[in-house]
């Protein structure tokens, strides 16, 4: 398993700390190559957290399709979370934590969101939706209304392709994508 952490810019713009204490935040996003977790994996998952006053990325991925790395991934981001207490997410409460669950479930591990507050954005900006005037309803298509410009061009299914062709062939280049 591959353990890529970068330092991030986070605008103050929006007072986070409403939320409660900084360090108790962790937000998360997971790749899977597949929908279902009966027949497919998580290979990566992405965190933002606020360490010592600094925010940073941090990503789990999983260097083969293989039982052992997912789990790998599976305990990186066990141990990462073990002490947040709130969890923030875009439609999580839909995809990512259940099939997270089942994933922990299957491992025998225990699902770090047990006891923890989760924050789906989705959720929270869907009686908004009239008004926010998005082609679509998609975490993409909601950045630019928070100012934010996605540098990636592809989704996760296109990323699918490009995640094995790297667990084939361990080209640092398709890392960036």
């Amino acid at each position: 398993m591959l353990t890529i952490e970068t330092p991030i810019p986070f605008p103050t713009a929006y007072p986070l700390s409403r939320l409660g204490k900084l360090e108790n935040l962790l937000f998360f996003d997971i790749e899977t190559t597949g929908l279902s977790h009966r027949n497919s994996r998580v290979y990566l998952i992405g965190a933002a957290l606020c360490a010592e006053g600094k925010w940073e990325m941090i990503q789990f991925l999983a260097q083969e399709e293989s039982e052992e790395e997912e789990r790998a991934v599976l305990e990186a981001f066990q141990s990462l979370c073990a002490q947040k207490r709130c969890f923030v997410h875009f439609n999580g409460s839909t995809f990512d934590i259940p099939y997270l669950q089942h994933k922990y479930q299957s491992c025998r591990l225990t699902a770090p969101f047990t006891d923890a507050v989760s924050i789906d954005l989705y959720r929270i900006l869907q009686p908004f939706r009239p008004l926010l005037q998005t082609p679509n309803f998609r975490q993409k298509s909601l950045e630019p209304l928070a100012g934010y410009k996605r540098q990636d061009t592809m989704d996760g299914k296109e990323l699918i392709k490009v995640y094995r062709t790297y667990a084939k062939t361990g080209q640092e280049s398709l890392l960036k994508l």
